[in-house]
């Protein structure tokens, strides 16, 4: 068996993507233990109002997403040699520091699961849906809403019987939808950075919760519940937005918007 200083380095980790030195290590080390103990302030106020909802929230995915890069710098080191204590040690730091946040966070989902959603709901009124325009799009229910078909052959119908709290969360129309990809692509409810990143293909076509074509550079997602079909798709300079909201259980909006792409490729050059 080859050594790994006798392998072509095309085939080799090349963690300084990560990071170049265990300065940058020891800095995004330190950062975390100062996010997870500001995290403490939150555990009798999380649910207070909106922004004590959110800033809780945010400061733990920054956490977990640094713990994720600090234990796969730390494990992929050690996998290169695991004869070196020095990775070793890496690795348990690690393992300490993510019992650490979990101990300093377990408040988190048991708070939201025992208080009025209502601030979950206000916040996201506040924040996103006011900002935007988007007036006509809410939890409440609606005698508007579209009644939901099955099947063409046995007539049956269904009208989905209220809100849920993730999938089919929100009820929303074509006009607001509109709105909200112009509030995304013109930095309303995010920053630019965050765009970027929203919509920069990581694996394969897929973004933060957006499929992102690497030929069209449209940025596109589906979604499906019960007898209600929807379909989104648009491009950054707002070019081409496509929004189709369907009530049959059988139709296919993203085939109808490949359908019209394709007729509409030639204006488009």
């Amino acid at each position: 068996m080859k050594d790994r200083k006798d392998i072509d380095k095309k085939y080799t980790w090349n963690l300084d993507v990560i990071y170049s030195n265990t300065t940058e290590f020891d800095k995004d080390y330190d950062l975390v233990i100062d996010k997870i103990n500001s995290l403490k302030k939150y555990e009798n106020t999380m649910m207070d109002n909106s922004d004590n909802f959110y800033n809780s929230i945010r400061l733990s995915f920054e956490i977990e997403r640094l713990i994720d890069k600090l234990y796969c710098y730390a494990n992929l080191s050690f996998d290169l040699d695991t004869s070196n204590n020095n990775k070793q040690e890496l690795c348990e730091k690690i393992s300490n520091l993510r019992s650490k946040y979990s101990e300093n966070s377990y408040f988190i989902v048991p708070s939201i699961l025992k208080n009025d959603y209502s601030v979950v709901e206000k916040y996201i009124k506040e924040n996103i849906l006011k900002p935007s325009g988007m007036m006509n799009t809410g939890f409440e229910g609606t005698d508007k809403l579209a009644v939901g078909y099955q099947d063409i052959y046995d007539n049956a119908w269904t009208l989905y019987p209220g809100v849920g709290y993730s999938a089919t969360s929100l009820i929303s129309n074509v006009p607001d939808l509109l709105k909200w990809v112009d509030a995304l692509c013109t930095n309303k409810l995010i920053s630019e950075k965050s765009f970027k990143e929203m919509t920069t293909p990581y694996k394969g076509n897929y973004g933060y919760g957006f499929v992102v074509s690497k030929d069209s550079n449209m940025i596109s997602h589906t979604g499906k519940i019960d007898k209600y079909n929807a379909a989104l798709a648009f491009t950054k300079d707002e070019n081409q937005i496509y929004i189709a909201l369907s009530n049959y259980s059988n139709s296919s909006p993203i085939n109808l918007f490949n359908n019209i792409q394709k007729t509409l490729a030639p204006f488009y050059g």
